[in-house]
């Protein structure tokens, strides 16, 4: 076939109403011959296309990603991906951020492997309130000795709804972390078969005759852990290690300043930590009913950020340029403490 009836025949298509699938098996012509006599027609630039995938991270999205790196060294590719998708006015997936990071050498060390907990919990919750889950952890504070963290955490949504530090592991200072969580939710106006149940270990001021009363009183019904079997409370267990691994980065040299360090980061867990069991939404998000709200806005902004770079691309195939060439060079201006390095 010459080059003029290749040049009729690739107009022929353009011009079909059907699509151009259809229209090549009419004709007999399979699919890669004719983008070849088309990609011929129309140059060599068109026949070696551009380097880079249309939905590539523009310029200023990966300045973004490395900007807001440095800025919050603090938060995990993952995190990163989703403080973005929520305040930066573009969707980026959690394997994209890793890239970019990964390629400015702004990667945390990896943790030593610890052993897994089990897969899944037997008996899943269904709706706030309808499951806490009690456990206490220990402090020591130098010359104050050893101070204990009482917390209470909804299984469903992994918020922290009361805690308390105290000095010993009796029921009453267990029950006091307790009690608070009652008067925040005010589970209490609820009728009696819709209040949440207990579940805790079978350390002796949980298990006591005292604590059985108190429990009763307010209508709460008490699940207890199998022993030795701490999986079984792994979500509070999960909660205060990774609460530790922050709060213990610096000595508390006394009871107060480690009270103020375990109240900011209980509202940096409720309401601004992306928690990946969650579908990396908060706690707060779960508990509050916003998680339908927030995962929906993510896939809209998903796709606009498609289309937007869709349109980039083409902009810079017409324009001639590199659509896949470096990153820009940007002025960091945030006044966020960065000198924690990842």
């Amino acid at each position: 076939m010459t080059a003029q009836e290749r040049r009729q025949f690739v107009s022929l298509v353009a011009k079909s109403p059907h699509t151009v699938e259809a229209t090549l098996r009419e004709l007999g012509v399979s699919k890669s011959t004719y983008y070849r006599w088309r990609g011929e027609l129309q140059g060599s630039k068109a026949r070696q296309g551009p380097r880079g995938a249309w939905n590539g991270l523009r310029p200023q999205e990966r300045a973004a990603i490395v900007q807001e790196a440095r800025a919050q060294s603090g938060l995990s590719a993952r995190e990163l991906a989703y403080w973005l998708c929520d305040h930066a006015g573009f969707s980026v997936s959690e394997s994209t951020v890793y890239r970019v990071l990964k390629a400015q050498g702004l990667l945390p060390d990896r943790p030593p492997e610890r052993q897994p907990a089990a897969q899944q919990f037997r008996r899943k919750t269904q709706r706030p309130n309808e499951m806490w889950q009690s456990d206490a952890t220990r402090f020591l504070v130098p010359g104050w000795g050893h101070y204990w963290l009482v917390s209470v955490l909804d299984d469903y949504s992994r918020r922290i709804l009361s805690w308390e530090l105290v000095k010993d592991l009796q029921t009453p200072s267990l029950a006091e972390a307790i009690q608070q969580a009652v008067e925040a939710t005010g589970v209490v106006q609820a009728p009696v078969l819709t209040r949440p149940a207990l579940l805790t270990d079978n350390g002796s001021g949980y298990i006591s005759g005292a604590m059985g009363d108190f429990l009763r009183a307010h209508g709460l019904r008490h699940l207890r852990a199998r022993s030795h079997h701490p999986q079984t409370i792994g979500k509070i267990e999960r909660w205060h290690r990774t609460m530790k691994d922050d709060v213990t980065l610096v000595v508390r040299v006394s009871p107060d300043e480690l009270r103020g360090a375990i109240a900011a980061f209980v509202a940096y867990y409720n309401g601004r930590r992306y928690h990946e069991a969650l579908g990396n939404v908060t706690p707060d998000d779960v508990y509050c009913g916003r998680r339908d709200a927030v995962l929906a806005r993510r896939k809209r902004l998903k796709i606009r950020t498609l289309v937007a770079r869709r349109q980039h691309y083409r902009r810079m195939v017409t324009e001639g340029e590199n659509p896949g060439a470096g990153t820009p060079k940007v002025q960091l201006n945030s006044t966020r403490d960065s000198s924690h390095k990842r």
